[in-house]
């Protein structure tokens, strides 16, 4: 039995292990690198057979896992584990190639991002140079967010995650090796499964948790590390190679059929795929094309071309604008390759190794250009303000700022109103007009707290963790209540219906009671059905129903290119077609469409669609001002406009429904 003994930062050992027991360089190891890797870029830049390629992240995991806890337990072993020279090794291997990444996303900011997309990328370098951007993404948006395609630097959260581990792992196997060596293997495996665990059950609560920090991540690594101990095991090559056929079988199922929908947790089925592939090592048979130049030389790589993937895919869609082509697609993988190389060869691999009396100059050094990160980064983001483009109407000029009630009418904080909105947010961004329409004939409504990625739908809502989703039931019950005590006679409908259905959203609808999941097909019919009954449920008693339909979704923000610097030539950002899945578009008109010709006296169908869209091509702006915030809310600006153009018919149809009506207006 081995025994330790701790001597100031080295851990001593009275038997050292065996030659063969310490950790050799593999190539296969590389070429799952190479998988892991590509599994990832793939994904980002777009292509549906790597929806899950993202699981690459979690492989990457269990290959640190694995090596770095061989590393410690070797050295350990020799006697001659120094917690100074493991810290120095693992910043040479991480630090150079990031910040050098870091501070050339500076320069490309700088020339091509919006001043508050500036901002935001000012704000996460600082935490990237941290080793926290995990963190800061984790409140900030989430890793499936909308807008995420805007950020250069979100992929650096998995960076801050193994860097966060490198700082506890050591302390760990310190401590077993200390107070009970022969107990490490259990022990690690305790850590991983209550890790596991502690993901599994805190997901229903808050699942970009589980998603960015460390410590529903440490399963992962424990898988890795484990290996250490399981391959002293005897040779058995009809087994290992068994092992090594089912762990590639696990991986590649996940990258094709893993949705960003799936719940992170499942990642333990990469995970134990990429633990089978170490374990089992390379099929005899399959060596030399397994282990072939090229796929090991991408897997010596991956970290540089981890590290540039991103930065690349993100800045050329925001010059794009516009959604990239297939071909454009295969040419950022390409890029991503060829951009990896001089990073790796010229700054990777220039300050991995080095002498140990360099240690405190390379300290030094690159603790500076850390400062020098965060400094900047702090002065930025503090000093860049968003441009404010020049409102191009002066009707709505005069308009935007006011308050949603004036004089007691529009919508007020009121009971008993006469109008009343209702929905998710897109409610919210419909309410300025709404609230003008309202104002214009004297009318007094109401605006229910609106709940986000929460429509008004009998029966289902847009699948989220459980506690969101019992909000939203819970907000739906509040609605309804409201509406059978206040008996208003118009009821305005609001709603992103196409979240829980599109293409281009990661979320399906669920059923309120169950929670089950619906594929695409199910969540069209579900939702045209439960669509008919909301608003079958809501004209009961002569009431009239509004519906709100919604302009195109767009790929990208327009201040991406409205607000972006000229340093790179001027764009004409009114001509850029950018819409995302017009189909889902075409179906939900479809379904309200039909609705109000079932229902013409008393259902209105307000299609927004005609008034931003001329066939293919949708107008971003009036050449002033952008009428959208975001990819597919509507600016006060947006709104107004859209009321002053286009809410003829919809004036008209409130009109005949409170004829009749003299009420006083609220005090």
């Amino acid at each position: 039995m081995i025994t330790f003994e701790v001597v100031g930062r080295k851990m001593l050992v009275h038997k050292a292990c065996p030659e063969d027991e310490r950790l050799k360089y593999r190539a296969d190891i590389d070429v799952l690198r190479t998988i892991a890797v590509l599994g990832v870029v793939f994904f980002h830049a777009g292509f549906h057979i790597a929806f899950g390629g993202y699981v690459g992240v979690d492989m990457f995991f269990v290959i640190s896992g694995y090596l770095i806890t061989g590393k410690i337990e070797d050295e350990v072993g020799r006697g001659v584990f120094s917690f100074s020279t493991f810290y120095v090794n693992r910043a040479r291997r991480l630090f150079p190639a990031l910040f050098a990444t870091v501070l050339l996303t500076f320069l490309l900011s700088f020339l091509l991002l919006a001043s508050d997309h500036f901002k935001q990328f000012a704000q996460s370098a600082i935490w990237t140079a941290l080793s926290a951007s995990n963190i800061y993404f984790w409140t900030d948006s989430g890793y499936w967010a909308a807008d995420n395609h805007l950020k250069p630097l979100l992929h650096t959260w998995s960076l801050s995650v193994e860097e966060q581990f490198y700082l506890a792992w050591p302390l760990g196997l310190l401590f077993l090796a200390r107070f009970g060596p022969k107990y490490a293997p259990m022990a690690l495996g305790v850590i991983g499964v209550l890790s596991l665990i502690a993901g599994v059950a805190y997901y229903s609560i808050d699942q970009e948790a589980v998603f960015f920090l460390t410590p529903f991540r440490v399963f992962e690594f424990a898988i890795g590390g484990l290996i250490v101990w399981l391959k002293r095991a005897s040779k058995h090559h009809i087994r290992d190679n068994a092992l090594s056929i089912l762990g590639l079988c696990l991986v590649v199922t996940s990258m094709i059929t893993f949705r960003p929908h799936t719940p992170t947790p499942l990642v333990i089925i990469p995970c134990v795929g990429t633990a089978c592939m170490i374990y089992g090592g390379v099929v005899a048979s399959l060596e030399r094309a397994w282990n072939n130049p090229l796929a090991v030389y991408i897997g010596r790589i991956s970290y540089s071309v981890y590290l540039v993937h991103w930065p690349v895919i993100v800045y050329y869609e925001y010059w794009r604008f516009n959604q990239i082509e297939p071909s454009e697609r295969v040419g950022l993988v390409i890029a991503s390759l060829l951009l990896a190389i001089p990073l790796h060869h010229l700054v990777e691999q220039r300050y991995r190794r080095g002498r140990a009396d360099s240690r405190l100059n390379f300290a030094v050094a690159w603790g500076s250009l850390s400062a020098l990160i965060v400094v900047t980064g702090l002065a930025l983001s503090a000093m860049v303000k968003p441009a404010i483009q020049p409102l191009s109407d002066p009707w709505i000029i005069e308009r935007v700022s006011r308050p949603l009630c004036e004089g007691g009418f529009g919508l007020c904080a009121v009971d008993h109103a006469d109008v009343v909105l209702i929905g998710d947010s897109h409610a919210s961004h419909y309410a300025p007009a709404v609230a003008e329409t309202l104002k214009q004939s004297r009318v007094r409504g109401s605006f229910y707290p609106p709940m986000p990625s929460c429509p008004l739908l009998r029966d289902i809502h847009p699948n989220d963790v459980p506690v969101k989703a019992a909000e939203c039931t819970r907000a739906k019950q509040e609605w309804l209540a409201r509406l059978a005590q206040d008996q208003p006679r118009v009821v305005i409908l609001a709603g992103l219906w196409e979240v829980g259905m599109a293409r281009w959203f990661g979320r399906r609808y669920a059923f309120d009671v169950g929670q089950r999941e619906l594929n695409l097909a199910e969540a069209r019919s579900v939702w045209a059905e439960k669509m008919r009954e909301t608003v079958d449920l809501l004209v009961e008693n002569d009431r009239k129903v509004i519906l709100m339909g919604n302009g195109p979704l767009v790929a990208n923000p327009p201040s991406a290119c409205f607000n972006r610097p000229a340093f790179l030539g001027r764009f004409d950002c009114s001509k850029m077609n950018v819409i995302v899945d017009p189909e889902i578009h075409a179906f939900t008109r479809g379904v309200l469409k039909r609705i109000e010709s079932n229902e013409p006296t008393r259902v209105f169908f307000f299609d927004a669609w005609p008034y931003f869209c001329n066939g293919d091509l949708c107008a971003l702006s009036d050449g002033g001002q952008t009428f959208y915030k975001d990819q597919h809310h509507l600016t006060p600006y947006g709104a107004l406009w859209l009321q002053h153009h286009a809410f003829a018919g919809l004036s008209q149809f409130l009109a005949i429904a409170l004829q009749n009506l003299a009420r006083s207006p609220v005090n």
